[in-house]
């Protein structure tokens, strides 16, 4: 077939082939499997057929790529977004943050004409934010106790005032009553929590749907944009103080191929609630490891960019003044030509007028582009610079450089719109122009390595599939038949071989299961506890004893309150004492973990696909020598089976490698174990020193906090975290040799069926045994049912389109 002989074919074609390709295997199962329910009452063999297709389909694998879109407020992550779907249904705003939540763009499969925009909104849990409704009034009240209290003895805690109008900030989307801290006075938190659309909200999961793009871009923009309530009406509050995560369907063909966009709130939103967002969509990606891969490293960089901000903010301001002489230079010049202009008579003028309207476009357009190489430029060597200060060994030139494109979403959607005069007057008179297709060209380039893999997986097993079905369909008469004695030789000779097979490969899962054992034992369990002291001695003397004792006393005792991470009044300071204690251990062990799953079990992995695939060519070969000496028409079928038998290589290194991934989830689960620990080590202290009062209060915590760093929470707190990692990976580690047996019974099995249905069709005593009334004759108009399907899927394969598609390689 054509998907297998493409290699020299550019890589977008490639993926074009084997993608329609895995189309028409697709089809070619679906018409196979109705065929094969009509006759498995008269067929019992046709459930065996039935079985391996649902297998290949359940192990079809999907491709999902999640590109996500970071950046200050108002710089255009929604409507850059609405660009790339051609859609507008991320609500977006100029004046304000439209964006307050988390939000996941994906395909919409479904062709329901009343489902074709879909969304799913996940609510926060009740319990985190009775919480904070709790800590807001708790806050009140120690405020109101303030102004009472003469007691000048007392340290007061000066940020209170700040908490609570953050606070309240956040929840006045939700309760339109709520204007200002006194309003505080006329309600409570059970009240408040009590209210109908909150209830609805908390530890939800509601379905949106519409049939148009305007219905559901108004029903969604609730649930995602900070609007100003109406007082009194509690229907049309903006509910995003409420949502985790929003996660939208539509029918966009930028998403087709398993792209996921993420838009997320402004980085540099002033409010300090949605700009927490960021830290929600974190915590979320460490419950779902499938994203932490693809978004940890751009949140990293903007943690580490953070403090350029401001400096980057003064040299734009720099940059407007030049702007500024430079705009008053360019009107005094547009002045001079009006004049010109103006002086201009003739015949000849309207043509010169025309001329110098196209050179002035031109000029627009030089400019334009001029203005985008040099933020491109400016970009890159940013990145680079980043990049060098976050990797120790950064190699110059190791990398490909930082793909930059500047784009105008505006422009972009008046071309599409037809609306090109006002394109126009931006300088755009292409849709290229807006550079929106090459970056959709970009995004969908990253997508081709993982749709090319998956279609060609998916080929290679229908491929199988069909030879088996092919073989087993066919009449059971032939020319030669085996006698029960010729047919009893020739089995114990493949049983021979296949036990031989059996031997070999449990020695190898054996080794491999050790080496595996002794890889994580030697570059993880050994170094824990050096790695605990290490990590105490830090924490006792970096942390709780320097940076947390610099902290203002009322910061020190909220955190202490909260047992967990806040923001302080400046909305830029934030304090997360449980990941400052984790993050001492985790960096020490990092280079460690890496090298250990990252390299050494990946030389594992392809150690043993290497093997698996070196042995079962081995024994294929085995086999098909084992009837040379029987009739010339056995070995022939033999022969048939190479190309069947030779798939059970993909069907082993398949499952090797999910099984291997498997390790790699266990041990980012319990890289994840070691937070928890630290704050259930540290809760009790937490609690005592969030709540005690009078006078040298600051002093009693610090020496508190002293006390327990050497005691529980220091040394004896890691090694609990070392211990609760180590029950988890050898949870899975135990369960290594058990998987390697069971992928390798089903390829077994499939390599035994298939010898079943070759040594069926060939042998007399099944043919004697067979009802020509009955399962023959059933057999005939099954075979002549499935045979258009088998040349369908066949000439679809060998005559792929040769238009190429939209998609440019990158």
């Amino acid at each position: 077939p054509l998907w297998k002989q493409c290699g020299t074919r550019t890589r977008v074609k490639q993926v074009q082939i084997n993608e329609t390709a895995a189309e028409h295997s697709r089809e070619f199962l679906e018409g196979a499997t109705k065929i094969l329910r009509q006759y498995r009452d008269k067929l019992t063999s046709c459930d065996t057929r039935l079985k391996e297709i649902y297998a290949i389909k359940n192990r079809k694998r999907e491709c999902e790529v999640r590109i996500g879109f970071l950046g200050n407020t108002g710089t255009g992550k929604s409507s850059l977004i609405n660009a790339l779907l051609q859609m507008k249904v991320l609500p977006r705003n100029e004046e304000a943050a439209s964006t307050a939540v988390a939000v996941e763009v994906s395909y919409n499969h479904s062709d329901d004409p009343n489902r074709l925009f879909r969304a799913e909104i996940k609510g926060i849990s009740k319990s985190e934010f009775s919480k904070e409704l709790e800590y807001l009034f708790e806050d009140k009240r120690q405020w109101d106790l303030y102004a009472e209290d003469e007691d000048e003895d007392e340290e007061r805690d000066t940020e209170i005032w700040q908490r609570m109008l953050n606070t309240i900030e956040k929840i006045k989307w939700l309760y339109p009553s709520l204007k200002n801290l006194d309003d505080l006075n006329k309600t409570s938190a059970k009240q408040l929590l009590s209210k109908p659309h909150v209830l609805k909200m908390l530890d939800s999961k509601k379905g949106l749907c519409a049939k148009t793009e305007a219905a559901f871009a108004r029903d969604i923009k609730k649930y995602i944009e900070s609007t100003a309530p109406k007082e009194g009406d509690d229907v049309s509050v903006s509910l995003w103080p409420l949502v985790k995560v929003v996660r939208i369907f539509v029918k966009a063909e930028i998403l087709k191929p398993g792209i996921i966009l993420v838009d997320l709130p402004g980085s540099g939103d002033t409010s300090a609630a949605r700009t927490d967002r960021l830290s929600d969509y974190r915590a979320y990606i460490r419950d779902h490891e499938n994203l932490q891969e693809s978004n940890e490293q751009d949140l990293e960089i903007i943690d580490a960019k953070s403090i350029e901000i401001e400096e980057k903010k003064k040299e734009l301001a720099k940059r407007g003044a030049k702007k500024l002489k430079l705009d008053e230079m360019v009107a005094s010049m547009q002045a001079t030509y009006d004049r010109l202009a103006a002086t201009t008579a003739g015949t000849g003028g309207r043509k010169r007028k025309r001329t110098n309207a196209e050179a002035e476009k031109e000029a627009s357009k030089k400019l334009r582009e001029n203005q985008a190489a040099l933020h491109a430029n400016k970009a890159q060597k940013e990145f680079l610079s980043g990049r060098r200060m976050m990797m120790s060994n950064y190699q110059e030139g190791s990398e490909k450089p930082l793909q930059v494109f500047s784009v105008s979403a505006e422009a972009y959607g008046h071309l599409i719109n037809r609306e090109r005069e006002d394109a126009l007057k931006k300088g755009f008179s292409t849709t290229t122009d807006t550079g929106i297709p090459a970056l959709k060209d970009a995004i969908l380039a990253i997508t081709w390595p993982v749709r090319q893999e998956n279609a060609r997986s998916f080929n290679e097993e229908v491929e199988h599939c069909l030879t088996r079905m092919k073989l087993w369909s066919m009449d059971t008469s032939s020319e030669y038949k085996m006698f029960d004695a010729e047919r009893a030789t020739l089995q114990s000779r493949l049983d021979t071989e296949i036990q031989s097979l059996e031997e070999i490969f449990s020695k190898l899962h054996s080794e491999t299961h050790e080496g595996l054992l002794h890889c994580v034992n030697e570059g993880i369990y050994q170094r824990l506890p050096q790695i605990a002291k290490k990590s105490f001695e830090i924490a006792a003397k970096d942390k709780v004893t320097r940076d947390w004792c610099l902290l203002n006393w009322n910061t020190h005792r909220t955190i202490n309150k909260r047992m967990d991470n806040w923001t302080g009044s400046n909305k830029k300071a934030k304090y997360d004492w449980n990941e400052d204690l984790s993050g001492i251990y985790l960096d020490l062990l990092v280079k460690d973990w890496a090298e250990t799953f990252h390299k050494k079990c990946f030389e594992l992995l392809k150690n043993y696909q290497g093997q698996a695939d070196l042995l079962i060519a081995e024994f294929v070969d085995s086999i098909t020598a084992s009837a040379q000496d029987v009739h010339e028409t056995i070995n022939e079928a033999l022969q048939s089976l190479r190309e069947n038998l030779l798939g059970v290589k993909t069907v082993l290194k398949n499952a090797a490698a999910e099984m291997f991934q498997g390790v790699k989830m266990a041990a980012k689960e319990a890289h994840r174990l070691v937070k928890p620990e630290v704050l259930s080590s540290w809760e009790s202290t937490y609690a005592t020193c969030g709540t005690t009062k009078g006078k040298d209060v600051f002093k009693r915590n610090k020496e508190s906090h002293k006390k327990h760093v050497y005691g529980d929470g220091g040394i004896p707190m890691y090694k609990r975290a070392g211990v609760s990692m180590q029950k988890t990976l050898n949870k899975e580690l135990e369960k290594v040799e058990e998987k390697f047996q069971a992928n390798f019974d089903n390829a077994v099995n499939r390599i035994r069926e298939d010898l079943k249905v070759m040594l069926d069709r060939h042998s007399l005593s099944n043919a004697q045994t067979c009802s020509p009334e009955a399962i023959s004759f059933e057999k005939e108009n099954l075979q002549k049912t499935l045979k258009p399907h088998f040349d369908a899927l066949e000439e679809a394969w060998g005559n792929e389109s040769e238009n190429e598609v939209d998609e440019s390689e990158k």
